[in-house]
């Protein structure tokens, strides 16, 4: 028989499985799930049919306490309200404790955005393809990166310049992008036509080291069949002892030795992640002397610059995949720029136009 403790972590499993049948993204899914693994745990030896309001409140606290901020608090509220609407839907508690707890909503500051300028820069500092194609797709369509990701060639309309894009909860939709980027998601798929838009890619260099025993440089490297799955074969040679070659020499009798070993690793039909978007995008900004700049920033500079230059917000809220206005109104806070330019234009009272003729004594 099950202790409570571990009644409780069964039941946030299942409800991990459940997220995942939902099709919930993986952050959210983590997120959720660890936020209830949490309050299981401070519950101690009482079930989660046995919570009342007081006890989400007590551990909201705690959260406080931990120096957490009000946003992750919040968001820990939503994923309790979550977690208990699975419990009910499963006939785990028909008690809601939750219903009762209110927390008020954080306030959400605008969003950082980059300026047109430097993301010019960001592109000149992209040394690959693949680099290149990330900011440019990443600036002109205004997707995630988790969108990014799972972009794959059979969705790209070169003659139309539009992508289908696979958004959160199944949701589908299309995006345009310029000429910019087709040239450069061209270049780097180099006449591709199947297959995801970013690919693993697995060079492998080998690494030579010293051996403290024998006190010789040992070179190693692997190599792969292509059967399917590959199979890994580990190469192990001896290059030299400590005492007559140094580590240069070493590394180039490493390299004459493995010149002819096929040493790529199959390509295999899966994405790559979203941290290795987010670091290239990294070293990228480190380049440019630039700040960090992280994926999402390129879909806020997208639909700022966009306000600004004139697009409706209805047309922003399509390209971004926005299920509600209130989310793409947040922009409007950023792009001030037009707004000012309208006012002064528009307005009797804008830019000063009437200060040559007002009175300088009233």
């Amino acid at each position: 028989m099950l202790t409570v403790s571990r009644s409780n972590q069964e039941l946030v499993r299942r409800y991990q499985r459940w997220l995942d049948d939902l099709e919930y993204s993986d952050s959210i899914q983590q997120k959720y799930s660890k936020s209830a693994s949490e309050f299981c745990n401070s519950l101690g030896r009482r079930t989660v049919q046995q919570t009342t309001d007081w006890d989400i409140r007590d551990f909201l606290a705690s959260q406080f306490r931990k120096n957490h901020k009000q946003c992750t608090v919040y968001n820990q509220l939503s994923a309790l309200r979550n977690f208990y609407d699975f419990l009910s839907l499963g006939g785990v508690t028909t008690a809601m404790p939750l219903w009762t707890v209110r927390m008020r909503a954080p306030h959400r500051d605008p969003p950082v955005v980059a300026s047109p300028l430097a993301i010019r820069q960001l592109i000149a500092a992209a040394k690959t393809s693949r680099e290149l194609a990330a900011i440019e797709v990443l600036y002109a369509t205004g997707c995630r990166v988790s969108e990014l990701v799972r972009i794959k060639v059979e969705d790209i309309d070169f003659d139309c310049r539009k992508i289908r894009i696979d958004g959160k909860f199944g949701r589908s939709r299309y995006v345009v992008f310029g000429a910019h980027a087709a040239r450069a998601m061209k270049i780097h798929l180099a006449g591709r036509t199947a297959g995801y838009l970013f690919r693993p890619e697995h060079p492998q260099k080998g690494s030579v080291y010293k051996c403290t025993h024998t006190n010789v440089w040992i070179g190693e490297i692997s190599v792969y069949t292509r059967t399917s799955p590959p199979v890994r074969k580990r190469i192990v040679m001896r290059l030299g002892s400590r005492s007559e070659m140094s580590f240069g020499e070493a590394w180039s009798k490493f390299k004459n030795r493995t010149r002819r070993l096929d040493t790529t690793y199959p390509l295999t039909p899966r994405p790559v992640t979203t941290d290795l978007i987010r670091r290239m995008l990294y070293q990228v900004a480190l380049r440019a002397g630039k700040r960090r700049i992280p994926p999402k920033e390129f879909r806020h500079c997208c639909a700022t610059h966009m306000l600004d230059g004139g697009a409706d917000i209805r047309e922003i809220q399509d390209l971004l995949g926005h299920k509600c206005l209130n989310a793409t109104q947040l922009y409007t806070h950023v792009g001030r720029k037009r707004l000012l330019q309208i006012f002064d234009h528009c307005h009797p009272r804008g830019n000063d136009r009437y200060a040559s003729t007002a009175p300088k004594h009233l």
